[in-house]
């Protein structure tokens, strides 16, 4: 049990390491902002790569200068098939 905790903080670690301070900041706050709490290290290292990928979406549509923007919302850490299933 000590050995899959101890590979589960790794790899939220690792992945928290592989994105810029800002972003950790931003995630912490988009949290914070929908309530958003995980079951594990493992579901919240998941969600965090999901969230970082929309993240990096819609800043670059936003500086693409279209006719609309983006901006994250409380499904920013759900990939497209959990969206579907929520409504």
């Amino acid at each position: 049990m000590k050995h899959l905790c101890g590979l589960l903080l790794v790899s939220f670690l690792s992945t928290c390491l592989c994105y810029p301070s800002y972003l950790h900041q931003d995630w912490t706050e988009w949290k914070s902002t929908h309530l958003k709490y995980y079951n594990s290290l493992q579901e919240e290292s998941a969600r965090l790569r999901v969230w970082q990928d929309n993240y990096q979406k819609i800043m670059e549509h936003n500086m693409a200068n279209k006719t609309f923007t983006l901006s994250l919302n409380e499904f920013a850490d759900m990939v497209r098939e959990i969206n579907k299933s929520t409504g």
